[in-house]
Formats: C-alpha cells, structure tokens, sequence
C-alpha cells in the first residue's frame, strides 16, 4: 500500500520515459540556466543536439538516454533497491516529525512514487505525489526524498491554509518552500534520519539563509514562521 493509517508510503521505481520527458523539458541550452548547465555538466554528449531541429533533437535524446539505460542498468536497479530499504528504515520517523512540525497536519493523500533519474534536476509533481531523484545525488538519496516529501507536506499546509499566503506569488512560495527546506532538514531530529548535517541551498538563497535559522529559532511555532518568512521575501 502507498497510503495506510493516514500516512504515505514511498515507492521507488524507476522510468526511463520520464527522462526522456526531463531532459526535453529541462534541457535549455541557455547559459544563464542552472539546471540546464547541471544536466550538460553530467552529460556533456547531449550538447550536440543544440542545433538539432525538434524531431531530431527528440530521436537523439531518446537514443542518449537508452545507451546510458543499457550501460547503467544494473547499477541503477541495485540504487533503487538500496535507497527502498534504506528509506523503509526511516520513513516513519521522518512522517511523524514532519506532521508534528506541521502542528500534527494529516499527511496528503496520494500514492506516492519516487523515480531514480540520471539527471541532476529534481522535478516533483504535487497533484499526482511522484518526483524524481538523481541517482547519484551527493547528499544522499534518503536526504533527497526527504526534501521531497517535505514539500508535499509544506504545499499541502498552505493549501489548507489559504491566510498565511495571501497575496504572495508563486515565485515567493516556491522560494520558501526551498529555504525552509535547508532550515528545517538540518535540525538534528531530521538530520539523525538522513545523515546530512548540512544540506545546501540553491546559489541564490545561500546569503539569506542565517536570518531565517533565526527566524526559525525565536518563531513560536509554524504559522508565526511562515507569516514572518514571506514578510522577509516581499519586503
């Protein structure tokens, strides 16, 4: 079961047509772009197809994608089976912390799908509860569905919450959502179930992250963090 007792279970699979779909939807070639730059760095052969039109440049993205499938294939079953039983071991825990950090809010329904990628990108779908993981992610695949998961969790309080974001747009969410991540995930009661003391930010929130661990120190409990977080962001 994927959802049992009000709490969601991860499955990790693993779907070489989602990346077929990431690489096309990620891919910009743009300089300025990060996650582009970060799927060029791990795969700079996928440059060539820049000045491919739109149906070659799909045909040689699939045929990258299937070389690296029919090389990597046994190295990427044998993570999947590893990061299943390593995130089976602390799954409960980290549910049960991120509801009561959450004021005990209900877990979001969903049958909750996990999906090692060869790409260091990171999409997640909120609606349907998948995302995607880079199989080689160096803070660790249990740190990385433990980011995940959190955000489910983050997106769904406000949701269900609709004052403490008001008038803010989706940009200055999505910035939070990240932010409270790092702030959050390296308390020790979470970093004991991942193993990552010190989780990193994205490059452009490395400079604000000190005033929300205050922030988050002196805030009488999640609402007031939240509320006192956006006034941060917009002001």
């Amino acid at each position: 079961m994927s959802f049992e007792n009000n709490k969601p279970h991860v499955n990790f699979e693993i779907n070489k047509e989602m990346d077929y779909w990431t690489v096309g939807e990620f891919l910009s070639f743009n300089p300025s772009d990060s996650i582009s730059n970060s799927i060029l760095l791990g795969y700079p052969g996928l440059k060539k197809a820049k000045h491919l039109n739109n149906d070659e440049r799909i045909t040689y993205y699939k045929n990258y994608i299937d070389h690296i499938y029919n090389d990597q294939e046994l190295k990427i079953a044998d993570i999947r089976k590893k990061t299943q039983k390593s995130w089976n071991k602390v799954e409960k825990k980290f549910l049960d912390n991120a509801a009561k950090l959450f004021n005990g809010h209900p877990w979001p329904e969903g049958a909750y799908v996990g999906f090692l990628s060869i790409f260091n990108c990171g999409p997640r779908f909120l609606n349907e509860k998948i995302f995607q993981v880079y199989y080689k992610h160096k803070e660790g695949l249990v740190y990385a569905c433990a980011h995940e998961m959190m955000h489910f969790m983050f997106y769904d309080y406000l949701e269900k919450n609709l004052d403490l974001s008001r008038n803010i747009s989706d940009s200055v969410i999505w910035d939070l959502s990240e932010i409270f991540n790092i702030v959050v995930l390296e308390r020790p009661e979470f970093v004991e179930i991942t193993g990552n003391p010190h989780p990193r930010p994205y490059e452009k929130h490395e400079t604000q992250i000190s005033k929300f661990r205050k922030l988050m120190k002196r805030s009488k409990n999640i609402d007031d963090m939240i509320k006192e977080s956006f006034r941060l962001l917009v002001q």
